[in-house]
């Protein structure tokens, strides 16, 4: 193929698929010295009818104990997991679905396997000091660690956001679209210096605009 995009993990693509031998040392030393995002911990609760206490449907709301986000930050990276307090809260739409999710270090599977109930019903409790009734009309309930995160999209430790949004990371070159191998391109949130969906979707509009570029096609 002329042209390969890239939109996965930037550790599996330098590292799994291509390696040292075809990436080059340099690139993969300095792949080593990134630190990725934080992972999440996301609790699902499915809601048998809609009740009165209800967050607004179809939006994000965060609950932050303080303004100093860099405090906030340093808080869930010691997972004080018995006293939750930041987290983003969104009801769904037709108020059917809650799901809430708070920041966390990867830690290991096993200590996934041995809290994630523990946790799960900690979180629960938090949610429920805020929607009282809460409790009374769940109808399902279900739990996500960092690990699982890792299952469905081997992000590198779970991330979340791709790599850490700190200010001597935001520039590095690693972001960039472009890659030393002629026609390889990278996209997604392993690429963007902003968080979110709208990083990740102006990163694949950059993406497809720099090919266009190099065909010549505007």
């Amino acid at each position: 193929s002329k042209y390969v995009i890239s939109a996965c993990d930037m550790t599996q693509t330098f590292k799994t698929f291509l390696g040292e031998k075809i990436i080059g040392s340099d690139s993969i030393g300095r792949l080593k010295t990134l630190v990725p995002s934080s992972s999440t911990f996301i609790i699902y609760i499915g809601i048998d009818e809609q009740f009165d206490g209800l967050p607004l449907p179809g939006t994000n709301t965060w609950y932050l104990p303080l303004y100093n986000l860099d405090a906030i930050y340093s808080q869930a990276q010691k997972s004080n997991f018995d006293s939750i307090s930041a987290y983003m809260l969104r009801v769904s739409p037709d108020s059917k679905t809650i799901v809430a999710f708070f920041g966390t270090p990867f830690r290991t599977s096993l200590f996934w396997k041995n809290n994630k109930t523990r946790i799960a019903r900690n979180f629960l409790d938090k949610i429920a000091e805020l929607i009282p009734d809460l409790k009374k009309h769940i109808a399902y309930f279900d739990a996500a660690t960092p690990c699982t995160l890792y299952r469905y999209t081997l992000n590198y430790k779970g991330a979340a956001f791709g790599w850490a949004k700190t200010p001597s990371q935001t520039f590095e070159s690693l972001f960039t679209r472009t890659t030393p191998i002629n026609g390889l391109f990278l996209t997604g949130h392993w690429t963007s210096i902003g968080f979110g969906l709208p990083g990740t979707c102006y990163s694949g509009y950059d993406t497809a605009r720099r090919i266009l570029r190099k065909e010549n096609i505007t």
